[in-house]
């Protein structure tokens, strides 16, 4: 469980990193802006990654998460980088990230 933990506090900063990166952009900027994209999706794939890192047993008990979702989106990032729509990436990062980050650290919080 304590790795589980762990790798929740990665997915916690892989998600305070995308807000930084993308703090007073606008979505026009963004789709433009091809570092900002870079690093975003590389944040992305560490929580996609994490996701499919944690046991079994803590997915169960914090199924409110689509934990399976976050790891087939990695897989769609690395796999499949040229399909990748930006503008998917986009409501990612400005209403799942958001949403994501307060689960993730309820959970840490509540350890």
């Amino acid at each position: 469980m304590q790795r589980d933990i762990e790798t929740v506090k990665d997915m916690i900063s892989a998600c305070t990193a995308i807000q930084n990166f993308v703090v007073g952009i606008s979505e026009t900027a963004f789709h433009t802006d091809e570092k900002t994209q870079s690093a975003v999706i590389y944040q992305l794939m560490i929580i996609g990654e994490a996701a499919k890192r944690l046991s079994d047993e803590f997915c169960w008990k914090h199924a409110e998460i689509p934990w399976r979702d976050w790891g087939a989106f990695r897989n769609i990032l690395i796999h499949q980088y040229h399909a990748v729509e930006i503008e998917q990436v986009w409501y990612t990062v400005s209403q799942e990230i958001p949403e994501l980050k307060t689960a993730l650290s309820s959970i840490y919080s509540g350890q």
